[in-house]
């Protein structure tokens, strides 16, 4: 079996993985304590841990000193790369590029049959386009829709007040102050979307993951949601030697 991790800048996301199937999985919060490991030590024969990171080499570091404490395998860390397969980076330094896109962006090859655009619709918003033969053309990084929320309950009570209800999708212009801002996030990230489906005559697949993907996907439904698609993207990257 295979263990993967997800280590984002908040939180640990992990699945085991045997051939295609979920064994079990679970998300962990860097304040609570590790004995989620020594649980799948115990229960499960684990050969591999493959992890993709965006948590700083500290958390690494733990994350390695716990796996040896619990007997199972080092961690082998995914790192960005100019090229993966026929994937080419489009970053002059690729170092720079978030090993969470680079692995939405492997992903996507698989789920798309041409060109695709990546949307990762988190605590940010990315959009990542990739022509039909692997050329990554770039992307963008912008506030995602908590973060915008936010940002605007922090400059305002009466704002504050405005948002206590849910975000919603909200496609018209508002009628009242929670709707003229979901309104305007959702026309914000739609422009985006939008912007780098139109960038050019190509038809693309639009491929949609994160924890806000389901916004997108209420505006476009013929686009594939793929909440696993860093996971998907780290397995295949150990696959390919």
């Amino acid at each position: 079996m295979n263990l993967l991790i997800d280590m984002g800048n908040s939180r640990i996301k992990w699945q085991l993985k045997q051939c295609e199937l979920i064994v079990a999985a679970g998300i962990e919060d860097y304040t609570g304590s590790w004995s989620w490991l020594n649980s799948v030590a115990h229960d499960y024969d684990v050969i591999h841990v493959w992890a993709s990171s965006v948590a700083g080499a500290k958390r690494e570091d733990q994350l390695q000193a716990f796996l040896a404490e619990a007997d199972l395998p080092p961690a082998q860390f995914a790192i960005v790369e100019d090229s993966w397969a026929e994937i080419q980076c489009a970053y002059k330094d690729y170092s720079k590029l978030g090993i969470d896109r680079w692995l939405a962006i492997i992903a996507g090859r698989s789920l798309a049959s041409g060109a695709y655009i990546v949307v990762d619709s988190g605590t940010a918003i990315t959009v990542d386009s990739v022509t039909a033969d692997g050329l990554h053309q770039g992307g963008w990084i912008g506030p995602g829709v908590a973060l915008m929320r936010r940002a605007m309950s922090a400059q305002s009570q009466a704002l504050a007040v405005a948002l206590r209800e849910p975000h919603q999708v909200y496609t018209d212009l508002g009628v009242d102050t929670q709707t003229a801002i979901d309104g305007a996030i959702t026309a914000m990230g739609r422009g985006m979307i939008e912007a780098a489906m139109h960038s050019d005559v190509t038809p693309k697949t639009l491929v949609l993951t994160g924890g806000d993907a389901g916004c997108w996907h209420a505006l476009y439904p013929e686009a594939v949601w793929a909440p696993d698609l860093v996971f998907i993207g780290l397995e295949q990257y150990f696959a390919v030697p």
